[in-house]
């Protein structure tokens, strides 16, 4: 049988050269760091982040510190050899999909305000930094309602069956 998330993450510990180089566990003797991440929520989490970026576009130090985040998201979306946000794009709509618009905004379109309403959120993983800047985009739109035919209502429509599904 395939091993769990959790189990993958304890044997890579376990047996890594070098305990810190973990690929799915963040090390630290703080533990005060330690509390704050191991009670953190993802909609917590999005709503202190002032950025909007995507992880693999982040500075080399954000990456190594905080790398284990984005592999275990994509593990846990199945794509375990993702290196980038554009390898896990078409899980942005998934509703479990929060830690991914956490570390991939603009990939996932939380930047973008004529994206897809039903995950745009803190609470579904967007940062308040997309937030901010999908806000900022609007002010700038004429006010007109989005054309039936238009790519993004078809999509809007299209996913609400799934979002109602996952709501009730």
């Amino acid at each position: 049988t395939e091993l769990s998330l959790l189990e993958v993450a304890v044997q890579d510990a376990a047996f890594a050269d070098d305990i810190r180089q973990a690929k799915y566990a963040f090390i630290t003797s703080d533990f005060t760091m330690f509390h704050l991440l191991r009670t953190q929520t993802t909609s917590k989490m999005a709503e202190a982040e002032p950025t909007c970026s995507n992880f693999d576009e982040a500075r080399a130090e954000v990456q190594a510190s905080y790398g284990f985040y984005f592999r275990t998201t994509a593990r846990m979306l199945g794509v375990p050899e993702a290196a980038t946000c554009a390898d896990l794009r078409q899980f942005c709509d998934d509703r479990e999909a929060r830690p991914l618009r956490l570390l991939c905004g603009p990939v996932c379109g939380c930047n973008d305000p004529l994206a897809s309403i039903w995950y745009r959120s803190s609470a579904q993983g967007c940062t308040r930094g997309c937030q901010d800047v999908a806000a900022a985009a609007a002010a700038d739109l004429p006010c007109t309602d989005r054309s039936e035919g238009s790519t993004a209502w078809a999509h809007m429509w299209d996913a609400y069956p799934k979002y109602m599904t996952e709501i009730t």
